[in-house]
This record gives structure tokens, C-alpha cells and sequence, in this order.
């Protein structure tokens, strides 16, 4: 069946996804270690906080180039699953018409999802590096807890934004797991 195999370039589309997302995590527990390596410097080790932070500025920077290359399997996938939309009326059963109609509509929820979560982790690795730019600069204060503020409400709404992307992966894989082995 058509629907099936072009489930299955979707599915082959995505594969790399998985080992994008891994290599972010191991740099974001990189930067939180470092992060905290840097606030909990003396005042005195100027040298030794110049070098942390260059460190932590290349993993953004990583971390911006491995954010890319996510968006491009996504970007890939989408591609592959727009195909999709034309094989449905094509279908002669109305109940399976409307199961896959579903399905398409979850992938296409969780495309949207993964938009704001790519837009919302741009805007979180800049604030980083805005963060890490101002502590190699000494700057303290109101100003320094604002960009701190910032950083964290972007994770947090990472969090979220995860959250929900996760759970429609988890809704189309168990409906595309139903409908295939139908």
C-alpha cells in the first residue's frame, strides 16, 4: 500500500533526529556545568572565567549548528509526509480515510510543536551567549538578572514546548502503529 511506504520514508526521513537531539543534550549538561563552573569562580580568576566562557560560547555555537541540522530532518520529514495528504481520498474505506486523516493531522500538530520549539531554542541560545558575553564582562546587577530571567523563561517554556511535542510523537506513533498493523 502507498500510504504505507511513504509512513515508512517519513519514519526513514526522521532517522537522524534522534541523534541530533542527543548530541544537544550532552551539550546542554555541558553548559550547565560550565555555567556553573563560571558563577562559582573567585573574583580573581579572570583568566581562568575568559576561558570558561569561550568554552561555553562554542557549545551555543555547537549546539546552533546541531539545532540546524534537527530542523533540516524535520524539514525533510514534512516533505516526505506531505505526500500523504494526496494518497487519503484515494482510500476506499471511509473508516480508514478518517484514521489516517487523523494521523496526518497529529504529524502536522507536531511539526507546528517542533516550529516553536525551534524558534523558541534560537531565541534561548542567544540569550546564552548574551548571558555568557555579560558575566565575561563583569556585569552584575539588575541588568545581569534580567538576561538570567530571560534564559530561564526560555527553558522553561522549552520544557513545555517539549512536552507537547513529545506527547503528539507518542499519539502518532501509537495510531500509525494501529493503522499499519491493520
Amino acid at each position: 500500500m502507498k500510504l504505507k511506504k511513504q509512513l515508512h520514508r517519513t519514519f526513514q526521513a526522521e532517522e537522524d533526529f534522534l541523534k541530533y537531539q542527543e548530541e544537544i543534550l550532552v551539550l546542554e549538561e555541558e553548559d550547565v556545568e560550565l555555567y556553573e563552573d563560571i558563577i562559582s569562580l573567585p573574583h580573581r580568576a579572570e583568566e581562568k572565567l575568559i576561558h570558561l566562557v569561550e568554552q561555553a560560547i562554542q557549545g551555543v555555537h555547537k549546539r546552533h549548528e546541531l539545532l540546524q541540522k534537527e530542523r533540516e530532518v524535520i524539514e525533510a520529514s514534512r516533505e516526505e509526509f506531505k505526500k500523504i495528504e494526496k494518497l487519503l481520498p484515494k482510500l476506499s474505506s471511509k473508516e480508514k480515510r478518517k484514521q489516517y486523516q487523523s494521523l496526518y493531522d497529529t504529524m502536522q500538530a507536531r511539526y507546528e510543536a517542533y516550529e516553536k520549539i525551534y524558534t523558541t531554542y534560537l531565541e534561548s541560545l542567544q540569550e546564552t551567549e548574551s548571558l555568557y558575553e555579560q558575566l565575561a564582562k563583569g556585569v552584575e546587577g539588575e541588568r545581569l538578572q534580567t538576561t538570567i530571567d530571560q534564559v530561564n523563561r526560555l527553558y522553561n517554556d522549552l520544557i513545555k514546548q517539549n512536552e507537547r511535542f513529545n506527547k503528539l510523537t507518542k499519539e502518532y506513533n501509537y495510531t500509525k502503529k494501529e493503522l499499519v498493523d491493520s
